[in-house]
């Protein structure tokens, strides 16, 4: 008995360790909790929580395998991150939600931040479309012109969608 107590002592010391250090300038989220779900076949399950305190917060625990998580403020999803076994930092404030410290996180808010601009531009046709009427254009010319921009734009979209997927297809 205590051979096989030694033994399994011995393997879940090997089991490998995710840790996640957090900072926020936020006072807003003072107190709160901050909720770690990972993904799963049965929807997020919870792994760890923590309280916000002194804008400081840490999550740790065991990883086996590298997996897709989020975290939550108390129970509205919050931010996206790759729970692996290296040093993930996130930092909070009231401008930026990122999420840094391991190439895969490095690698996934980079692609959110493109993902983003490209959002943004789209978002912007149809006040572009208001501005191109204000000054006097003719309609054929503007759904032309916007029609194009929107065109690249979902076609950027796709490109980096699917650099993305494919660049880390073994990943996960």
């Amino acid at each position: 008995i205590v051979y096989s107590l030694l033994a399994s002592a011995a393997l879940a010391s090997c089991a490998s360790q995710y840790s996640i250090e957090g900072q926020t300038s936020s006072s807003d989220l003072e107190g709160k909790k901050i909720i770690l779900k990972a993904v799963s076949v049965d929807g997020m399950q919870p792994l760890d929580s923590c309280e916000v305190i002194h804008g400081n917060f840490k999550l740790s625990g065991v990883c086996d395998t590298v997996q897709m998580a989020e975290l939550f403020l108390d129970e509205a999803p919050m931010l996206p991150l790759i729970l692996e076994t290296a040093p993930i930092k996130v930092n909070i404030n009231d401008t930026v939600m990122k999420v840094f410290g391991t190439p895969m996180n490095e690698m996934l808010y980079e692609f959110i931040l493109k993902k983003s601009e490209l959002e943004m531009q789209a978002n912007e046709l149809p006040r572009k479309e208001t501005r191109m009427i204000m000054d006097g254009m003719m309609e054929e010319e503007i759904v032309a012109q916007l029609s194009a921009e929107y065109a690249k734009l979902m076609n950027d979209y796709d490109k980096l969608v699917m650099e993305y997927v494919t660049k880390n297809f073994d990943n996960m």
